[in-house]
């Protein structure tokens, strides 16, 4: 359908116009007769708009019009039966696929010299390709790392006893990247000394790694664009890079047994308060 917006919406947010964009078309889809082709299926929306995806991966919004629009979407993805994924991609990858200028009324014709869509999808969904020099360049601008490093394909199966005591590099595609985190950090727990691992994941899904364990770091994620890749993606698509290191104990800096110095203000207080309970004030600020 048109995606160009009249006048009258000029006024409402970026945010608005992509929720309500989802949230039409899913009533047009659960309007048709031919709605329950999509039920047990999934529903892929590629974004640019970071508000909007934040707002989807959330659920809620703290916004009334917005959240208004997100629980719409959720209760049309009910009805249909269906899983909603939305995903984060940079411009670029809009205007390579074509769709880009559809809001503002621009229109593709056969004269745009275009990827096929399917070879657009799998590039989104593929995991970054092994590449050496990348996993040198990043493990050597981490401090007090001098564990040796085995690269495991993900689509092989995955031991426990394979990932002890090695630094474990994982360039893993989107849609497996909780499963291969957490199989790490579960293996990470049984020999958290000398185990630890290095993550290689294409931006396109939720932060989810935030808050799962306090030892789990980011580091600043991967342009392709700005780093020289040994094999390049075909999409410009940012590298989240997530590092969990070795643990090292540490003794505590924070000496509970000694006591805050009180400062002379507290003194007055204390004295009324010892005659409010009818004792006998005695001075204790020399």
């Amino acid at each position: 359908w048109k995606g160009k917006w009249r006048p009258n919406v000029i006024h409402f947010s970026s945010n608005w116009k992509q929720l309500r964009t989802l949230s039409e078309t899913l009533q047009h889809i659960y309007d048709s007769p031919e709605r329950h082709s999509v039920r047990g299926t999934v529903i892929f929306d590629f974004t640019d708009n970071s508000g909007s995806y934040w707002i989807s991966a959330k659920g809620s919004s703290k916004h009334p019009h917005l959240h208004t629009l997100i629980v719409r979407i959720q209760t049309l993805t009910i009805a249909l039966g269906c899983e909603l994924q939305v995903i984060h991609i940079q411009g670029l990858v809009m205007i390579t696929q074509g769709t880009d200028g559809l809001n503002r009324g621009v229109w593709l014709s056969a004269l745009h010299n275009l990827i096929s869509e399917n070879t657009l999808f799998q590039a989104i969904l593929d995991p970054l390709l092994f590449d050496v020099i990348l996993v040198w360049e990043d493990t050597s601008m981490i401090p007090n790392v001098n564990q040796e490093w085995q690269y495991h394909q993900w689509n092989q199966p995955w031991y426990t006893g394979m990932f002890f005591d090695k630094l474990n590099v994982w360039f893993v595609p989107p849609e497996i990247a909780r499963q291969a985190l957490s199989f790490m950090l579960e293996t990470w727990c049984k020999r958290p000394h000398t185990t630890s691992a290095i993550f290689f994941i294409p931006r396109v899904v939720p932060s989810f790694w935030r808050g799962i364990s306090k030892y789990l770091q980011e580091l600043p994620p991967i342009q392709p664009l700005q780093r020289q890749l040994h094999q390049p993606p075909i999409l410009p698509i940012p590298i989240t890079v997530l590092y969990l290191p070795a643990y090292v104990p540490t003794l505590s800096l924070k000496l509970r047994m000694v006591k805050t110095p009180i400062t002379t203000r507290v003194w007055p207080h204390r004295k009324q308060v010892s005659h409010l309970r009818g004792l006998p004030t005695r001075d204790l600020s020399r």
